[in-house]
């Protein structure tokens, strides 16, 4: 069964961080970048999957839903230097066993911590997702 969620991410990190989207740029962005077959499933239509943007919090929009931007809670495929320097940082300064993911909180032992961070928030789960839903 598709994730809508993972869905979600996964068109987030086609977006460009600082730049503003129209929403008929979004959709046109869903439209071209996921594979046919899951639009198939109404739950899974360009508009459902553009309010899955920001209600999963990968993505925020204007009052109105005319414009959308990436959220700065979304961690993706481009931010995944600095958010391993970030982590290498964290990590050498806590005396724990065990850190929060600077990216979406989870705890995990400081020697797999970067492993976490790029299966999760990297370029793994990225091409990971582009074998599942690219079109």
């Amino acid at each position: 069964m598709v994730s809508k969620p993972e869905l979600a991410y996964f068109i987030a990190g086609l977006m460009e961080r600082r730049r503003v989207y129209s929403a008929e740029e979004i959709s046109n962005l869903i439209l071209s970048s996921v594979h046919p077959r899951f639009f198939l499933d109404p739950r899974l239509a360009p508009d459902h999957l553009r309010l899955a943007l920001v209600e999963n919090g990968f993505a925020a929009r204007d009052a109105t839903g005319a414009t959308y931007w990436l959220s700065d809670c979304y961690f993706g495929p481009t931010d995944e230097a600095g958010l391993v320097a970030k982590t290498r940082e964290l990590m050498g300064s806590v005396s724990e066993e065990t850190v929060q993911c600077p990216a979406c909180g989870k705890t995990s032992g400081t020697t797999s911590l970067l492993s976490h961070v790029r299966s999760e928030h990297g370029s793994i789960r990225w091409l990971r997702l582009m074998q599942e839903y690219g079109a």
